[in-house]
């Protein structure tokens, strides 16, 4: 089924040399985590823009409840949070808010 939705991006992880694993909390289905082909040259720089941690994305994926890692079919950048300035250049703020993100969906899970 394929389900179109807004998610906020947790965060990122590098798989191998040309992959990122993205957490993802949707509005529909709760939390996700979806893997992420990155080519090599310009465009590598771009998709890791779409996946800055608390971005506000528009995603469209096919889900399958077999798999624990989907595959985007779409992805539209609707916010980037590093458009803050004064929250931009402070790391600690910025993790504290997705540590707390984290937890809190770990407690509801």
């Amino acid at each position: 089924m394929i389900i179109s939705t807004t998610g906020i991006v947790l965060n990122k992880f590098r798989y191998k040399d040309t992959s990122l694993i993205v957490r993802v909390i949707t509005r529909d289905t709760g939390l996700c985590s979806f893997i992420v082909r990155v080519g090599k040259g310009k465009r590598k720089k771009n998709i890791f823009n779409y996946f800055q941690p608390l971005s506000i994305i528009e995603i469209e994926y096919d889900s399958n409840n077999k798999r624990d890692l989907h595959f985007f079919k779409e992805v539209d950048l609707k916010f980037n949070f590093d458009e803050f300035g004064a929250i931009k250049n402070d790391y600690r703020v910025n993790g504290l808010l997705k540590e707390g993100e984290i937890s809190v969906l770990k407690k509801n899970k």
